[in-house]
C-alpha cells in the first residue's frame, strides 16, 4: 500500500478512516497540513469551496431538516448559495466596523429581522413564552473578510457561539485567507470547519479548486455531525471529463478572450458557456440561490495547481504585506483625517499584538487579499473605484451590493425587508473601496495619488 493511501490513525479522524483519491489529492492535503499545523486526513479538496460547504451543510440537513445557518450579507452569493443548496435557511447579523466580521454583541438580533416578501421561513423564532427560540441554528459562519484575521475578536465570537447557540457547527470562511485561520490563545483553530479557496479573486488565483478542515475535535463534541460530514465528503462526485477539459483550457481561453475588444470577447464567452467549452467563475444559477453543480470533488490536476501554488506562498504573502503596509501608513497620515477611514482590524499585526498609536504594524502586516476603505458616502466610492481604475490599479466595490454581485431574488435568500438590524453593514457596503494587494510599489503608490486627489 503506498504512503497516500495508508488509513489514518483514530486518534486523528475519530473512528473513521482515510484514504484518498490519488497522489496528487495526499500531496495537497500534506502540503495544507504543514502549513497549518494540522494533520493531512482533516483537509478534503473540491472543485471549488462552495461543494465543500454544501456537503457540511447537507450533514447538517440530514440531522436537522428544518435548520438555520447564522452568517453575514456582507459576502458573496455564493457563500450563501451552498447552504440554500442544502436546504437550510440562512439568518442574517450586523457586522462589527472593525473586522467586517459577525458582531459578537448582536447575534441575537439577527433572530428578530424581518425576512423579505415571500421568504421561505420567518426567522423571528418565539416560544410560547415569548422568548427567542436559539435551537433551531445549527451553523454559525465567521468570515475572515479580505483576509483580516482579528485573533481577540475571533475569540470573542467563538465564545460568544459556544454560549448561545451551544448545538451550532462553527463554519470560519477562510476564502480570502488560505492556510491561515483564527486560533485561540494556544495556538489551535477555533473553528468546527474552515473553508479556503484556491481559485478566481483568491489568495492563490489559481482559478479552481479549495478544500475544508475538519476539525477532529468535533468527533468528540458532536459525534453524529462529525460522522455524517466525513460521510459527505467521501460521497463527493467527480467530475465529468467535459468539466475537466474546460478547467485545463480555462486560463488559456481567458488570456485569449483578453487580446479580443470587449463585444467580441464577451459574445464568444457566452458562447462556449453556453456549450459547456467554458467554466465561468459565477454562473447565472448561483445568483438566483442555487449551484451549478453538487457535491463536486476535485480532480488530480486542480489539486497540483493548488500545491505549486502553495510552494511559493511566503513571495505571495510578503508582497501582500509589504502592501498592506504602506497603505496603512499612508491612509491614516493626518491629511487623511475625517476624509475616510479603515477597518482598525485592517491595520493590525496578524496577533494584533504590535501596532503604534494609530493602530498600524508596519512590520508584521496581513497578508490582506483586499485592502478595505471606507469613502464618504457610496457617490464618493464609486468615484474612487473608478478613479483607482483609470490609474491603472483594479480597484473593486466588494461587497456593494450585499451578496455581491447581487441576486435575482432577494427572498430566496431570506433577505430582510428592511436594513434595521443590519446598520453596519449597510453603511460598509455603501461606503466600501478595497485595493489589490498583489501589486507592484509603482502600482501602490497610483493608487494612494488617485484617492488623495479626490477626498
Amino acid at each position: 500500500m503506498s504512503e497516500y493511501q495508508q488509513n489514518t490513525t483514530p486518534e486523528t479522524l475519530h473512528t473513521r478512516q482515510r484514504s484518498y483519491r490519488s497522489r496528487a489529492e495526499y500531496d495537497l492535503c500534506l502540503t495544507l497540513a504543514q502549513r497549518t499545523n494540522t494533520h493531512p486526513a482533516e483537509w478534503f479538496p473540491v472543485f471549488k469551496s462552495r461543494y465543500g460547504l454544501e456537503a457540511v451543510y447537507t450533514a447538517i440537513h440530514t440531522l436537522h431538516t428544518n435548520g438555520l445557518v447564522l452568517t453575514q450579507t456582507f459576502t458573496t452569493c455564493t457563500a450563501i448559495d451552498p447552504i440554500l443548496s442544502a436546504q437550510l435557511t440562512p439568518v442574517y447579523g450586523d457586522i462589527n466596523p472593525r473586522t467586517l466580521n459577525l458582531d459578537a454583541d448582536r447575534l441575537i438580533t439577527a433572530l428578530h429581522s424581518a425576512p423579505a416578501a415571500g421568504a421561505p421561513v420567518s426567522p423571528t423564532l418565539r416560544t410560547s413564552s415569548n422568548e427567542i427560540d436559539t435551537s433551531r441554528v445549527q451553523a454559525v459562519v465567521m468570515q475572515n473578510t479580505f483576509g483580516i484575521i482579528d485573533q481577540s475578536h475571533a475569540q470573542t465570537l467563538a465564545a460568544r457561539v459556544r454560549e448561545t447557540f451551544p448545538q451550532a457547527l462553527f463554519v470560519e470562511n477562510s476564502m480570502s485567507t488560505v492556510t491561515r485561520m483564527a486560533r485561540n490563545s494556544q495556538g489551535e483553530p477555533l473553528a468546527d470547519v474552515s473553508a479556503h479557496s484556491f481559485g478566481f479573486n483568491n489568495i492563490l488565483g489559481t482559478s479552481f479548486g479549495g478544500a475544508i478542515w475538519l476539525n477532529p475535535a468535533l468527533a468528540q463534541r458532536n459525534g453524529e455531525l462529525y460522522d455524517a460530514i466525513v460521510e459527505q465528503f467521501a460521497s463527493l462526485r467527480r467530475p465529468t471529463h467535459r468539466i475537466e477539459r474546460a478547467v485545463e483550457k480555462h486560463d488559456k481561453q481567458d488570456r485569449f478572450l483578453a487580446r479580443l475588444p470587449q463585444t467580441w470577447a464577451n459574445r464568444l464567452r457566452a458562447r462556449w458557456i453556453n456549450t459547456g467549452k467554458y467554466e465561468p467563475e459565477l454562473s447565472a444559477v448561483e445568483r438566483q440561490g442555487s449551484l451549478e453543480y453538487s457535491l463536486l470533488g476535485s480532480t488530480d490536476w486542480i489539486d497540483t495547481q493548488a500545491r505549486l501554488a502553495l510552494d511559493s506562498l511566503e513571495a505571495n504573502f510578503q508582497r501582500r504585506e509589504m502592501t498592506v503596509s504602506l497603505y496603512s501608513r499612508a491612509f491614516t497620515a493626518p491629511d487623511y483625517q475625517g476624509k475616510l477611514s479603515i477597518p482598525q482590524a485592517a491595520l493590525a499585526s496578524a496577533d494584533g499584538s504590535r501596532t503604534d498609536s494609530a493602530g498600524v504594524d508596519s512590520a508584521n502586516a496581513q497578508p490582506l487579499l483586499y485592502f478595505p476603505v471606507l469613502l464618504k458616502d457610496a457617490a464618493q466610492a464609486q468615484a474612487a473605484v473608478d478613479a483607482v481604475r483609470a490609474a491603472g490599479v483594479a480597484a473593486q466595490h466588494w461587497y456593494r451590493p450585499q451578496l455581491f454581485p447581487g441576486v435575482m431574488d432577494p427572498a430566496v435568500y431570506n433577505l430582510p425587508s428592511d436594513s434595521r438590524n443590519l446598520t453596519t453593514t449597510k453603511d460598509v457596503s455603501d461606503r466600501i473601496v478595497v485595493l489589490p494587494t498583489n501589486i507592484s510599489d509603482e502600482e501602490e503608490n497610483k493608487a494612494i495619488a488617485a484617492l488623495r486627489a479626490l477626498v
